[in-house]
């Protein structure tokens, strides 16, 4: 892999006020603060940088030069992953297939 480079660069500046206002919007809020506005621009970008690295080492793996939509599925996938098994001993609501509602601890 000589002479590649892999640049991560910062495209959530166009992630402004106006957006983040339109998603509040969808999930049913009305008002926010305006402190508010730089902490969901933080979790955004470290949400998104944990989402690429991973479909990174994805991509790294396959020898591939390209992101691909499988790539970012398994980051996403092992994200999730690693969130439910570190939130061991905490019982969630989890609808089953027979349309029942189980309690389910995290995955084994």
């Amino acid at each position: 892999m000589a002479g590649r480079r892999l640049h991560i660069r910062d495209n959530l500046h166009g992630l402004a006020k106006p957006q983040v206002m339109r998603l509040a919007h969808r999930a049913g809020i009305r008002r926010m603060s305006g402190l508010v506005y730089n902490e969901v621009l933080g979790i955004t970008r470290d949400h998104m940088e944990r989402i690429l690295r991973g479909a990174l080492v994805h991509m790294l793996n396959r020898n591939g030069k390209t992101i691909l939509l499988r790539d970012i599925k398994s980051s996403i996938s092992e994200i999730d992953d690693r969130n439910i098994t570190s939130n061991k001993g905490v019982s969630k609501k989890v609808k089953s297939c027979s349309g029942k509602r189980r309690s389910v601890k995290g995955k084994k």
